[in-house]
């Protein structure tokens, strides 16, 4: 996430964008149980986010720095939507403050 990402609000419009998405996504008529969903940010590193567990907090970030031969670091950056909806939405609303001081 570029710190002109940041500046323009074009973080911020993304994220709104992946909100509405899931709230689609939440609706009787379109809800899939098995629906996974993951979330990953780039500056000069993938971030992957633990979306299984931080009830409370945001997800711990877990970073692959070879961009090269990226990885899933986790099983846990992928998550059904219908069990960790509240952590995924959660993430998504703190990115903008996460990155807000990036160089990048």
């Amino acid at each position: 996430v570029s710190a002109n990402a940041v500046q323009s609000g074009l973080l911020a419009a993304s994220v709104q964008a992946v909100l509405a998405a899931i709230e689609q996504l939440a609706q009787p008529s379109r809800q899939h149980e098995n629906t996974l969903v993951g979330v990953m940010t780039y500056d000069m590193q993938l971030h992957f986010y633990n979306l299984a567990s931080g009830d409370e907090d945001l997800p711990a970030m877990l970073v692959v720095p070879d961009i090269d031969d990226p990885f899933l670091p986790s099983p846990n950056c992928v998550v059904k939507l219908s069990e960790r909806r509240e952590a995924v939405e959660r993430l998504l609303n703190g990115l903008p403050g996460l990155f807000q001081n990036t160089n990048v």
